[in-house]
């Protein structure tokens, strides 16, 4: 067994499984599934903890989801929260560009399937009322 955040594997075991290049390749699927059992035997508060004791660099790898409520994620100001008609309040990723004098910014949320289709057919396509209506009657939008 080793000592630190690392205790409780067991290094013979897992010793001909990284041994070299091609052992790692050979094997990485194996050492994967003994590495996932070892880790689900801990919450993350534990391992944490236990890498912080022996001054281990480790950091918690997130789901997509966990991005917009990450401490580090918000004090950057990555996302913006604005409300949205149907889920709520929705944390929008936030313009990485900040220009002096065109300032960037989030001015609505993103629109429903279909929402602006007459605008779009009229101002930019060029159709007239009548021509989306025959759309609309022959069901193709």
């Amino acid at each position: 067994m080793t000592a630190g955040p690392l205790a409780g594997i067991r290094v013979v075991e897992l010793a001909h499984y990284h041994m070299g290049v091609e052992k790692r390749e050979e094997n990485c699927r194996e050492l994967v599934r003994i590495l996932d059992g070892l880790f689900a035997e801990l919450d993350f508060a534990e391992w944490e903890k236990r890498a912080a004791e022996q001054d281990f660099i480790s950091t918690r790898v997130n789901e997509l989801t966990d991005l917009a409520d990450d401490p580090q994620i918000q004090a950057n100001g990555y996302f913006e929260r604005r409300p949205h008609p149907v889920f709520g309040e929705w944390a929008y990723v936030a313009t990485p560009l900040h220009l002096a004098r065109t300032p960037v910014s989030i001015r609505s949320c993103a629109p429903q399937p279909g929402e602006n289709n007459d605008e779009v057919l009229s101002e930019w396509l060029g159709l007239s009322p009548e021509g989306i209506a025959r759309l609309y009657a022959g069901e193709v939008i």
